[in-house]
């Protein structure tokens, strides 16, 4: 009986580990981004955004061009007069139907007038694609 509770035991855990190197796990948020369709340049590496406090709240993207090319983003922040670093604002232009970034901008904005809106922009070069492109804003005050 004990040899049969134990095999039934040694099977289920082998199993298990058999079967854990079979499943996915969900992506690291702060890891290098999975290839694209649209793969960059071997020396364009995709920015890697900063941990920190989010403050996206505090952040408007007020026009972002979408079209292959020079691409431009624009917008505000109000930078929290408490706020210890300067912090960076990120755009993503994006597949709009698989979320694979094509290229990615970022920004420290470095300002005085804490507490009031300051402007900022982002400019990248776009790849050629057919793909419905979509800007994704993030912002942080890095930790």
């Amino acid at each position: 009986m004990k040899k049969t509770v134990f095999a039934a035991a040694l099977l289920s855990a082998l199993a298990a580990g058999i079967l854990s190197g079979c499943t996915t796990s969900a992506p690291d948020p702060t890891s290098a981004p999975a290839a694209s369709s649209t793969p960059h340049a071997a020396s364009t590496a995709i920015p890697i955004i900063p941990a920190g406090t989010g403050i996206i709240k505090a952040t408007t993207l007020t026009s972002c061009d979408t079209k292959p090319g020079t691409v431009v983003a624009k917008g505000t922040i109000t930078v929290p007069k408490d706020a210890a670093k300067d912090p960076v604002i990120s755009i993503s232009w994006v597949n709009a139907d698989t979320s694979t970034v094509f290229v990615r901008g970022l920004t420290t904005v470095k300002t005085d007038q804490k507490g009031s809106p300051v402007k900022w922009s982002i400019t990248e070069t776009l790849p050629p694609t057919d793909a419905k492109v979509s800007c994704v804003m993030g912002a942080v005050i890095p930790g």
